[in-house]
């Protein structure tokens, strides 16, 4: 994602670090908007907050090899792997429920370690637990409309 001020991308994991480091709910609020433009950190908030999107895969970690390379050098860019998790949700029943268990597992080896570690928080819905301050309510008043706009 490319920030207009600096022209930096930043992954997701970034992101959330820096918005986990400042104080109150505003100066969050205006850090996820900085980097607001960008579908992946609002599919990632979206899956995370919005009632209504449920995975149709268990709870925690599967069994998973990291990915070693560096940040922002991933096997496949991870704006075409959140799109995967469509066909990952409950109510996709085309697809099986083991299929959608190694589509998942293949999205988490091909993405940089720590934002395999979102999307798995994403997915159980506990991403406030692993960064401070990333609450409903912020997302809220950093995009008001976001998590009442359609998913699918």
């Amino acid at each position: 994602m490319q920030t207009a001020s600096k022209n930096i991308t930043l992954l997701p994991h970034e992101v959330f670090t820096k918005l986990s480091e400042e104080k109150g709910v505003k100066k969050k609020a205006e850090i996820l908007k900085e980097h607001g433009d960008n579908f992946i950190i609002k599919s990632i908030l979206q899956a995370n907050f919005k009632e209504g999107v449920d995975f149709d895969l268990p709870e925690g970690a599967p069994p998973y090899t990291e990915n070693e390379n560096p940040a922002g050098i991933s096997d496949t860019p991870l704006f075409n792997q959140i799109r995967r998790f469509r066909g990952l949700i409950v109510q996709n029943k085309g697809l099986p429920r083991f299929k959608k268990e190694i589509t998942f597992i293949n999205i988490l080896e091909s993405v940089h370690a720590e934002d395999a570690k979102i999307l798995i928080a994403m997915k159980d819905k506990t991403l406030e637990k692993m960064y401070h301050g990333l609450t409903e309510a912020c997302v809220r008043k950093a995009f008001p409309t976001l998590l009442n706009q359609r998913t699918s």
